[in-house]
């Protein structure tokens, strides 16, 4: 029995040895890979990562805030020009009108000088060949020049007559007249006050009244042939009503459509608003060249600006791939941080188990042992006893 019981306690002691072994080892190769993770960790640790990320972020940040003063540029240049066109169309408009004037005014200019030409006797080849020869030509027409007081026009035309061809000079007595037209010169003369009722002071040029002189006016021909019994030899009356009488004659006058004094004045208005649309014209082509210029300034600034665009959102894609790259490389390094970090734990539970594993396994080894030990004592005792025995028996 002792024996057997030696037997089963050396089984336990070595089976509980070869157990605390066995935890020991996996203690050590516990600690062992703890201590290698810990390396590894060492290895991925994120803060500079964290660090770079946040740095490429700001980096972006400041190229959106570029890509949006810049498009904001770009659409400003794009409103900018496209009101540049709107103007530049309106002032196409405005000049193709002005021009459409011009030659309108132009055409009835033409059309009004042949007939004003014809009538102030400027088609007169034989009187047009000595004014050449006398350097008269250049002289304007009593017509060209006569200016009356509004609402006389046609007073002052009647009574004049053929006189409205007369050449304006400065000195009758310096001409020679051997060879001469027909025709009438006149000189200018100083404005003279007149009498009242005298149709001479409806003329407000220094020229041409001493043709109207001792010519009264008065509104009709009833008023007239009240006064004609006080006219004096060489005085008449003209009526607004188209009446011409002296003493002793009467002269309708007529409707006449065809003015020559009033054609003058629908020239020199002529003259005058083709005068302002010629500098209308210049200043809307002057405008329509510095708004040309404007227009290529603004394209080549958008061109540039979209170029800077262009680079600048692609410099962003770049940057924006190389954030993406950062953030997949701190994912997977967290992630590996995170796996080790678990690993850890388990291996620092299971280290924690195997202690408490190796502490009972111990325990339970010295149990065995001592009683091994009292095993073998009692072994001893018991084979002393025997040998007592044997030799007390040999002695009898």
């Amino acid at each position: 029995q002792t024996q057997r019981d030696a037997s089963y306690s050396t089984t336990q002691v070595q089976l509980w040895q070869s157990k605390v072994q066995n935890v020991e080892q996996g203690l050590l190769r516990n600690q062992e890979r703890q201590q290698r993770l810990k390396n590894e960790m060492a290895t991925f640790a994120t803060d500079g990562l964290l660090d770079e990320v946040a740095q490429q972020q700001e980096t972006l940040a400041e190229l959106d805030i570029c890509l949006q003063d810049e498009q904001l540029d770009l659409e400003k240049l794009s409103q900018q020009l496209t009101q540049a066109a709107q103007d530049s169309q309106s002032l196409q408009k405005n000049l193709h009108q002005f021009k459409s004037q011009q030659q309108q005014a132009q055409g009835q200019e033409s059309a009004l000088q042949a007939l004003q030409q014809a009538a102030i006797g400027r088609d007169n080849q034989q009187q047009n060949r000595w004014l050449q020869q006398h350097n008269l030509a250049h002289r304007p027409r009593l017509a060209e020049v006569l200016q009356v007081e509004t609402g006389f026009e046609s007073l002052v035309e009647a009574v004049l007559g053929d006189a409205l061809k007369a050449i304006v000079v400065d000195d009758i007595a310096n001409l020679d007249f051997s060879q001469s037209p027909a025709l009438i010169v006149l000189e200018k003369q100083t404005l003279a006050s007149g009498q009242e009722l005298q149709l001479s002071t409806k003329l407000l040029s220094d020229i041409g009244q001493e043709l109207v002189t001792n010519v009264r006016y008065c509104d009709n021909l009833s008023a007239a042939l009240a006064q004609r019994s006080q006219l004096m030899a060489g005085e008449s009356l003209v009526t607004r009503d188209g009446f011409w009488l002296g003493k002793h004659w009467l002269k309708v006058l007529g409707k006449s459509e065809d003015s020559v004094l009033a054609r003058q004045q629908r020239l020199v208005d002529l003259h005058e608003q083709l005068q302002q649309l010629e500098d209308d014209i210049s200043a809307a082509q002057t405008q329509q060249i510095t708004l040309n210029q404007q227009q290529q300034s603004m394209e080549q600034q958008r061109l540039h600006a979209q170029r800077q665009l262009s680079l600048h959102l692609q410099q962003r894609g770049a940057e924006q791939a190389k954030l993406a790259k950062l953030q997949a490389q701190l994912t997977q390094t967290q992630l590996q941080a995170q796996r080790l970090h678990h690993e850890l734990e388990d291996l620092a539970e299971q280290s924690e188990l195997d202690t408490e594993t190796l502490a009972e396994a111990r325990l339970n080894l010295e149990v065995h042992l001592e009683a091994l030990q009292q095993q073998q004592l009692a072994n001893e005792d018991l084979q002393t006893a025997r040998q007592s025995s044997r030799l007390a028996l040999h002695d009898m």
